[in-house]
């Protein structure tokens, strides 16, 4: 949720219609601004944050809790306070605290030009969203609430839109605001937009320049946003990019400190064209200057990538982060990965030829051509859990006999730093709070079963949304860690007899009873694995 240009005060609330109360921003569930992947990037880095249980929490512009409500409901001994200006969003986000009997979250209906140091301190700051659709007032305000509201070892992520990623969007929406300068009703924008930028793809379709090329793929990215995100991303009055240096000085103007990203790949330097390292002279870079030449680096990767967004953390100056990363560092965090081998091993004999490790995307990302790396690499990638990195050797001398933890230490550390750092492995600061394997009785999360009453997506524990279908949502009700999967079955048969279950099959409505008696063990089993594989069924 964004702070709109009638910022200065909650009693101009009213006074003009918020575009966030006539179309709410639909408030979804971030997973890099979750704070326990804050506090891994901290780490990461060499820093001692605040724990998560006890810890203080302010999220700026969270409009009704998507965000912030699952993490309250991770860490009960923490306290978390939202703000928004969007009286209609807060007051949704209060509802859904009451139904769960949250104790230790609050949401109020405050400026973030009204934040002040009645407020206190806070360990983890939360500024998503927000930046770069604010007035430059309010953007001053946002990070001096980060300076002045951080404690003294806190953590703050602010997002932002960045150039030179964000220009030809920019193009594109100075185009749909003239276009629909007249029109006052935001809806109704969104639907004039919509006609112009297929206007626009049309009479372009035949050009094969380079340029049309890229406004042709910014406009299919457009059209398929929902209209409350193109409304709020793109046409709300402000909107701002800058380059990742504007963005540093604005930091270091308020008496902040740079800390790195919460998408690590947009730290990772080793995507940088070789050439790149001379642009840099090694007599510019002195011993107090390592933060610049770090900088200096970033803008060219931003440059080279054409990066449009950015989530960047942030710091007090009191602090000394270390950016000189090596794999010893990654020994201190739990492991988990999305890659997946080109061919399944079963012995260490199998390990012996050169395997490529393939991510969702089907690109290969890693290729080992000795044992130890292929088996150790194998045994990761069957995790579904994340584990500790001395976890998955011991796991491996175990599954293949192996009698050589140096050795597989050594070669699970070679590449390890570059997959971090491109994503490939995703640290965590600790074990997860899931469970992968379906027990007699199996428990969707507090959470999941009540957005499943109200929601077409959940939030995982994972912190991640999660689309549903109508038909999944009345299982997933139902997965209470009570029922058996005989008795989820007999549940949803019940359900499907009543009506309250709309059963289909190759798109028609299925209302024969002995039908119904077929298909819902298989839906059953079909919902419990979804669950299974997304994270939404905890212990």
């Amino acid at each position: 949720m964004r702070e709109t240009s009638f910022w200065s005060s909650p009693d101009t609330v009213g006074k003009a219609p918020n575009p966030y109360d006539l179309v709410p921003y639909e408030s979804y569930p971030f997973p890099r601004s979750h704070i326990r992947h804050l506090r891994t990037i901290a780490r990461l880095f060499a820093l001692t944050p605040a724990a998560l249980d006890g810890c203080r929490v302010l999220e700026l512009g969270g409009a009704s809790g998507g965000n912030l409500i699952p993490m309250a409901i991770d860490h009960p001994g923490s306290s978390f306070l939202g703000i928004d200006l969007s009286a209609r969003q807060i007051e949704m986000g209060r509802q859904q605290i009451t139904d769960l009997g949250l104790k230790n979250i609050e949401l109020r209906t405050v400026s973030i030009m009204d934040v002040d140091s009645s407020f206190g301190e806070f360990d983890y700051i939360i500024a998503h969203g927000v930046l770069s659709w604010v007035p430059p007032a309010v953007q001053e305000k946002t990070l001096a609430i980060c300076r002045e509201r951080l404690a003294p070892r806190g953590i703050a992520v602010v997002s932002y839109n960045t150039l030179p990623g964000w220009s030809v969007w920019h193009s594109l929406r100075q185009m749909i605001l003239h276009h629909c300068r007249h029109i006052g009703d935001p809806l109704q924008s969104a639907h004039q937009a919509r006609r112009l930028l297929d206007s626009l793809r049309r009479a372009g379709r035949e050009e094969t320049t380079p340029y049309w090329q890229m406004l042709r793929d910014e406009i299919d990215r457009m059209l398929e946003l929902s209209d409350w995100f193109l409304l709020h991303d793109h046409l709300e009055e402000d909107n701002t990019a800058f380059y990742l240096h504007q963005f540093i000085e604005r930091v270091r103007g308020a008496g902040l400190q740079y800390l790195g990203e919460a998408d690590l790949t947009a730290m990772n330097l080793a995507a940088l064209p070789a050439g790149t390292a001379g642009m840099v002279a090694p007599g510019d870079v002195t011993a107090d200057d390592k933060g610049e030449d770090l900088i200096r680096r970033l803008q060219f990767l931003d440059l080279h990538q054409n990066r449009r967004f950015r989530m960047s953390l942030l710091c007090q100056e009191t602090e000394t982060p270390d950016h000189g990363l090596s794999a010893d560092r990654l020994w201190d965090f739990h492991w988990s990965t999305g890659l997946r081998p080109q061919a399944q091993i079963e012995d260490f004999a199998g390990a012996a030829r050169p395997l490529s490790f393939l991510d969702p995307l089907g690109n290969s990302r890693l290729r080992t051509t000795d044992p130890l790396s292929t088996a150790v690499f194998d045994t990761l990638c069957r995790q579904s859990l994340a584990r500790r990195p001395e976890e998955v050797v011991a796991e491996t001398m175990r599954r293949f006999a192996i009698n050589d933890g140096p050795g597989l230490r050594a070669a699970l550390a070679g590449p390890a730093l570059d997959l971090v750092m491109s994503n490939a492995i995703h640290l965590h600061g600790g074990p997860e709070t899931w469970v992968a394997t379906l027990s007699e009785r199996p428990m969707a999360s507090r959470l999941a079963r009540y957005q499943a009453r109200h929601s077409g997506w959940l939030t995982n524990q994972r912190h991640e949304p999660v689309g549903v279908d109508p038909a999944a949502r009345e299982v997933i009700r139902l997965v209470d860690g009570r029922h058996s999967r005989t008795a989820l079955i007999e549940s949803v048969k019940a359900l499907a007899e009543r009506g309250r279950l709309n059963l289909q099959q190759e798109g028609r409505p299925v209302t024969d009873r002995a039908a119904m008696a077929r298909l819902i063990p298989a839906l059953v089993d079909q919902v419990l694995g979804f669950m299974a594989r997304n994270a939404l069924l905890v212990a």
